[in-house]
């Protein structure tokens, strides 16, 4: 039996000087594994294989690039309209025309003397008349452009000057009187005064139309 607070034996401390030669110095034989050192330890290579940077950070796979989906498809424009046929230019054309000579015709006659400045009224219903079929034959033709906004401005003018002539209807007497007036002035003092007569008699007349308010 051997003495344990003996020193240990030649032999034994040779033997341990051996194995800490093979092992280096510090490490046993089976390896430190918290050695930085050590390939094996857990900074070494990460035996998962090399890593990209991820959305939410470094060290985190790529994720997959998602498959493009189907395009929606484009709305078809519809087909287009087709143009005015000949004839029906030809219609508009026509139309136009004879607008525009009812129209001219009307207030031409409008400066005649009375009673000729009456039949103004004749030409300018005509004129009426032919610009609203002209007007419907724009818009059935489907042509664009200009003739239909040429042809609403031209049956304003031709309603304002129709409503005049009407008026003059029941001014026509003192309209008559103040004519021949007009026509026996000699002197320019004469035609002042048959200006005024004709102011009061319209003055008179709105008077009675009005039932006695001015």
């Amino acid at each position: 039996m051997s003495n344990p607070y003996a020193p240990p034996s030649s032999d034994r401390a040779a033997a341990d000087g051996r194995g800490g030669a093979a092992g280096g110095p510090g490490r046993t034989a089976g390896g430190d594994p918290t050695d930085p050192a050590d390939p094996t330890g857990p900074t070494g290579p990460d035996p998962a294989g090399p890593t990209g940077p991820g959305p939410s950070g470094p060290g985190h796979p790529l994720p997959p690039h998602p498959a493009p989906g189907p395009h929606p498809p484009r709305p078809h424009p519809g087909p287009a309209a087709p143009p005015p046929s000949p004839e029906a230019l030809a219609r508009v054309g026509r139309l136009v025309r004879h607008f525009g000579v009812w129209l001219l015709a009307g207030v031409a006659v409008t400066l005649l003397p009375l009673p000729w400045r009456f039949a103004s009224i004749l030409f300018l219903v005509g004129a009426v008349v032919t610009g609203v079929r002209a007007l419907l034959a724009v818009v059935r033709s489907g042509l664009r452009g200009g003739v239909g906004a040429m042809l609403v401005a031209g049956l304003l003018m031709t309603g304002l000057v129709l409503v005049g002539s009407l008026g003059s209807l029941a001014t026509w007497r003192v309209d008559a009187d103040r004519q021949a007036c007009l026509q026996g002035a000699l002197t320019r003092s004469a035609e002042a005064a048959c200006e005024r007569a004709y102011d009061d008699a319209v003055g008179d007349l709105t008077n009675r139309l009005t039932g006695g308010r001015g």
